[in-house]
């Protein structure tokens, strides 16, 4: 019994080449018995040469023996050479079969020591810049370091081919010779039928690729995150920086409110030092409402500013309007991306009747071929030989249909492993898009925090500010109550007053520069709302990114559903051409069988080869779009995968923007309620602060 395939087990080769050298030994050791045979029927031939004619010679026998005997010969150097191509073929696939395992095995340890390198490398503790910076070198080294061991790989890969085309030649040859000894002993040959080496080589070898390349992507995705990181880590210490300046500037508030405080206290004992000398209290009145009269230009001021704020309220629904007309455009994006997939369902459908066609051409021709075959019975003789030919042709053709149902498989596997990948780097993309959503909400609340921090002391320091006011209001009243004992000193009480009125054009030119500070707050509040603006817009390109997905998740759903009913209505077919398969290798059979009856197996065999040549040509298109089918398949269930992945990440962010959203209309309406409680008399300038704390929050 002979095996139609090789191993790709070295040791399984050197007992296979030791079997065929013990066989080559054995047959060297008979050569004697063919020798003596041969000197034998030269004797006999030589005694019947001295036979009289008057007597009976042997010559008819003689030559019958002596045509086995060449014949023999003839089988006996075939073996030989068959054996001696054999060893070699053997002792060459060793070679190659040895040179590419310990390749591969060397690259599966560098894969796996590799693989393990990057993973102490992603649990490493990163705690400050420094450390980040030699853990980006080290990746950056070991990044390279997997580029460079492509050329290896390469060269592994190309072993693993050249195996795979030695096993397959070896193969052919087996084929060629079983079915060469089959046709001159004219009995079937037994034969083992395995799975060819060659699959696994070149299995093995994809899978190594799949793990470098998988390698690869693992290690240039951290070195990309490694590079974020350090930018990020730079930005917030530019931030740090930033807070840093406002907590020195805030503390050089504090000391100036230190000083003023200090100066107040000092006014208030100069004016109970000058109680007595004060004699007109008119004069302090006017001055008291000139400085109501400043306050009130203040609030006229900032009545203004309440304007420029509803400016800005207009320039925002201006912003509202251009974004609904930018989901406008984007509608109209959808309506083309459908139009699209109509018309490219449309060809499809022109494509499907094409080849219907071509299958009516292709029974118009089975006719033909029938009719002609009925016009040439004469020509028998002829056809079987040709038959003949076309068996070992079809021979051919079945091993030429192994070698692209491989190329196939191969392909396949590699756009598998494409699509691994590409799914490995979107599920990579979509953690750090999260990652830094999480940040920027973070961020927005600590901003919230500090922008709260920053309204609860201007709120302390405008009661420190009407406290002086109502301190000064009270000087006035006294200062009043007293202007008719103080008329005598006149002069002493104007100096007096010229003093206070420098005073409180100190005093006014304080309160200028707080409202300064209060504006650039303003500003800050201003620049606050502009970010979650931003965020909103993100927040809502987001939701239709969804909505986008989900229409056409539903869509690919509708697709799967058709090509699975295409599947099924293919696989029914493939059953048929398997049962009409069967009954070829029975016509086979029989044909072979009835051999015996010229007449009738002549006959029989023209229609049956015509028969055959149908089958097979209606098998190879049904297999080749079966092929195609399942490509189509596992391309559209890689898609749908992929877009589920997509719109759940989607919900996950509209859930966090949603809580985010929910929190900032907490610390809304906390801000809203405490506003509420400050005095009348700077109930303008609280309610633009309120306006400025409501553009940092998103709308409700």
């Amino acid at each position: 019994m002979e095996k139609e395939t090789s191993s790709d087990d070295p040791q399984e080769l050197e007992i296979h080449w030791s079997a065929l050298r013990n066989m080559k030994s054995e047959l060297d050791q008979r050569r004697d018995l063919l020798t003596s045979m041969e000197s034998d029927l030269a004797k006999a031939h030589y005694s019947n040469n001295q036979i009289s004619d008057s007597f009976h010679k042997c010559d008819v026998d003689l030559s019958k023996y002596s045509e086995l005997m060449n014949q023999l010969s003839n089988r006996w150097r075939q073996i030989q050479k068959q054996i001696d191509i054999r060893l070699s073929d053997l002792e060459k696939q060793k070679q190659q079969l040895t040179e590419y395992q310990q390749g591969r095995n060397l690259m599966e340890q560098w894969i796996d020591n590799t693989r393990k390198r990057q993973e102490t490398l992603k649990t490493a503790n990163i705690t400050d810049r420094q450390t980040l910076t030699d853990h980006i070198n080290q990746q950056k080294a070991l990044h390279n370091e997997i580029k460079s061991r492509k050329d290896r790989l390469d060269d592994v890969l190309r072993n693993a081919d050249t195996c795979a085309t030695s096993i397959k030649n070896y193969e052919l040859e087996l084929a060629s010779y079983s079915s060469g000894l089959g046709t001159l002993l004219n009995v079937p040959v037994k034969r083992t039928l395995l799975q060819s080496p060659a699959s696994s080589v070149r299995r093995e070898a994809g899978e190594l690729q799949t793990h470098y390349i998988e390698l690869l992507t693992r290690s240039s995705d951290y070195y990309k995150f490694l590079g974020d990181l350090g930018k990020n880590i730079d930005e917030l210490k530019l931030r740090n920086t930033r807070i840093e300046l406002l907590e020195e500037q805030l503390k050089r508030l504090q000391d100036d409110l230190e000083n003023q405080k200090q100066k107040n206290g000092s006014l208030e004992g100069a004016l109970a030092n000058y109680k007595m000398e004060l004699s007109q209290a008119k004069n302090e009145l006017i001055s008291v409402q000139e400085v109501k009269r400043t306050t009130v230009m203040q609030v006229n001021a900032a009545k203004e500013s309440l304007d420029s704020t509803q400016g800005q309220m207009q320039l925002l629904t201006e912003e509202l309007s251009r974004i609904k007309y930018q989901l406008e455009e984007e509608k109209r994006k959808r309506m083309l991306a459908e139009e699209r997939f109509t018309t490219h369902q449309q060809e499809c459908d022109t494509s499907t009747r094409s080849r219907m066609q071509e299958l009516d051409a292709v029974n118009w021709i089975k006719i033909n071929l029938e009719k002609s075959v009925k016009d040439k019975e004469h020509e028998i003789e002829r056809l079987r030989m040709q038959l003949e030919e076309e068996e070992r042709r079809r021979q051919k053709v079945e091993s030429d249909i192994s070698k692209v149902r491989t190329q196939c498989t191969q392909e396949i596997s590699q756009l598998k492993q494409t699509y691994e990948t590409e799914i490995q780097v979107s599920k990579t993309t979509i953690l750090k898009v999260s990652q830094q959503k999480d940040e920027d909400a973070s961020q927005l609340r600590q901003q919230v925090d500090r922008l709260t921090d920053e309204k609860r002391n201007l709120e302390e320091e405008l009661r420190r500010q009407r406290q002086s006011i109502a301190v000064i209001e009270m000087h006035k009243s006294k200062a009043e109550q007293e202007a008719s004992q103080q008329m005598a000193s006149v002069n002493e009480a104007t100096r007096i007053r010229t003093n206070l009125e420098l005073q409180l054009r100190k005093l006014q030119q304080q309160r200028d520069e707080e409202n300064l500070k209060l504006q650039e707050s303003n500003r800050n509040s201003q620049e606050k709302s502009r970010q979650i603006s931003e965020l909103e817009f993100s927040l809502q390109e987001e939701e239709k990114k969804r909505k986008a997905l989900e229409l056409e998740f539903s869509q690919l759903k509708k697709a799967k559903a058709e090509l699975l009913a295409k599947n099924s209505t293919y696989l029914e077919t493939i059953n048929t051409l398997k049962g009409a398969e069967q009954e070829i290798h029975i016509t086979r059979v029989e044909l072979e069988k009835q051999t015996s009856e010229k007449t009738k197996a002549e006959q029989s065999s023209a229609r049956l080869q015509s028969r055959i040549r149908e089958l097979q040509c209606s098998l190879d298109g049904v297999e080749a779009e079966l092929d195609k089918q399942k490509k189509a398949t596992q391309e559209e269930f890689t898609r749908r995968k992929r877009m589920e992945a997509e719109l759940e990440r989607m919900t996950r962010t509209c859930k966090e923007h949603t809580t985010t959203i929910n929190s900032l209309k907490s610390v809304q309406i906390e801000v809203t309620n405490t506003g509420r409680k400050n005095e009348q008399d700077i109930k303008a300038l609280q309610e633009k602060l309120d306006r400025s704390l409501r553009r940092l929050l998103p709308f409700p």
